[in-house]
């Protein structure tokens, strides 16, 4: 009984030991400048006193049981962890190593693509040899810290360079999609044809040579889509071709083709419409340069119009108006204010029409005057009607003594008309 509950506790120590031994490695290893064997050698020490001093605890004097088994199991177990760590350690250095090697290529090969000619695979090829040799010191300076050992380092400076390859052709394939090789391509072209050798742009004369130019920069622009095609992996620096193992799952002579048959011709076809654009629109700017108005017409016109020229100065009349006229519009002209005139003056314009037309609109269709009567005067009022209606001649005779009252009585007041006018209604209401 007593045996069992020993064994149980060494697996309980065994596995306390093992964890111990993991945690204080990760730790260990985290810490800047630590070597990766001392930092095993220092954590599995603890680990095993850990285990020897909890098994000699639970050991009684008069038995015969044994930890000692338990402890090279203990021992194994932590060379295996050791073993697996050591790869995770490497993996993430190798990660850290391809991560620096990418972004070191990134702008070297992007310029030497942007800039085609014969040196360009050169230039890449240079950037690539100068970011594996820094990537490949990197791993010399912490092999040290795994204790790598020859056959392992030479290994792992191959799959660094076989990676950084990769990385190299893609990037080279990601600058060589249809689109971007092409404006690489006009942009070169372009170089070539509108500019001229110190650089600056050139304004083509009738009298210049534009076929030419066109045909030797589009020519020598075609003839780079062949360099553009294949990798050429010779060294500047030692003028030897450059060349890795292939192997099942890496072929380095596949990796060298970055365009094929195809889409090289179908680059020539695009390229050669472009630059045809390019060639028509050049021709385009020399025609328009050249239809302009010939320095004889000029002559012809002073020639035919100087006697109307001569009786405007000699008339007052014409060259007061003349003045007039032409010393503001030249005013406007050359202080670039005939646009902002021609806004005022078109407002104006639109502002007398719409004025025009309401004038016009009032005279063929006048307003309607509306009376209003007095509402306590409204019954008189339509009892006034009524005996207009039925009585001719007292309208008349009323309208005679209104007549006579104005007429002769003008000066009295509006209150005395009033009380005639009521007193002549009550005589007739009473008759």
């Amino acid at each position: 009984m007593l045996g069992s509950y020993f064994v149980g506790q060494l697996k309980n120590l065994h596995t306390s030991a093992l964890s111990l031994f993991s945690s204080n490695l990760q730790h260990s290893l985290q810490s800047e400048g630590a070597e990766f064997a001392n930092v095993v050698l220092v954590t599995k020490g603890k680990a095993v006193d850990f285990f020897l001093q909890g098994a000699r605890a639970i050991k009684l004097d008069d038995t015969d049981w044994e930890y000692e088994e338990e402890l090279h199991q203990l021992e194994r177990d932590i060379q295996e962890f050791s073993v697996e760590q050591r790869q995770k350690e490497l993996s993430k250095m190798l990660t850290g190593l391809e991560k620096q090697m990418k972004k070191d290529l990134e702008e070297p090969v992007k310029l030497a693509l942007d800039c085609p000619g014969p040196g360009m695979w050169g230039r890449v090829i240079t950037a690539y040899k100068r970011s594996t040799q820094e990537a490949e010191e990197a791993l010399q300076r912490k092999a040290k810290v795994f204790e790598l050992e020859l056959e392992e380092h030479s290994e792992l400076i191959t799959n660094l360079q076989r990676q950084g390859w990769i990385l190299l052709t893609m990037k080279i394939q990601e600058e060589s999609v249809d689109g971007l090789i092409l404006y690489k391509l006009l942009n070169r072209f372009e170089e070539r044809f509108q500019r001229d050798g110190q650089g600056l742009p050139r304004v083509w004369k009738p009298s210049d040579d534009i076929d030419t130019p066109f045909r030797k920069a589009r020519d020598e622009t075609i003839h780079l889509i062949p360099i553009y095609a294949h990798i050429n992996t010779t060294d500047p620096a030692s003028g030897t071709p450059f060349a890795l193992v292939s192997s099942d799952d890496f072929d380095f002579d596949q990796s060298l083709k970055v365009l094929s048959e195809s889409r090289q011709q179908e680059l020539i076809a695009q390229l050669k419409r472009r630059a045809d654009a390019s060639y028509v629109e050049a021709k385009r700017s020399v025609v328009a340069t050249q239809q302009k108005v010939p320095y004889w017409v000029g002559v012809a016109l002073v020639i035919l119009g100087w006697n109307e020229f001569m009786s405007v100065i000699t008339n007052p009349l014409y060259l007061s108006l003349t003045l007039t006229l032409g010393v503001p519009l030249a005013a406007l002209w050359y202080l670039d204010l005939l646009s902002v005139a021609q806004k005022i003056l078109w407002r104006l314009y639109n502002e007398g029409l719409e004025f025009g037309r309401e004038r016009i609109r009032d005279v063929a269709h006048p307003p309607v005057p509306v009376r209003i009567a007095n509402d306590a005067r409204q019954p008189q009022q339509q009892f006034s009607d009524d005996r207009e209606k039925n009585s001719p001649m007292l309208h008349h005779r009323h309208s005679a003594r209104a007549l006579g009252n104005h007429g002769y009585g003008g000066n009295q007041s509006g209150e005395d008309n009033g009380t005639i006018e009521m007193e002549a209604f009550e005589k007739e209401k009473t008759l």
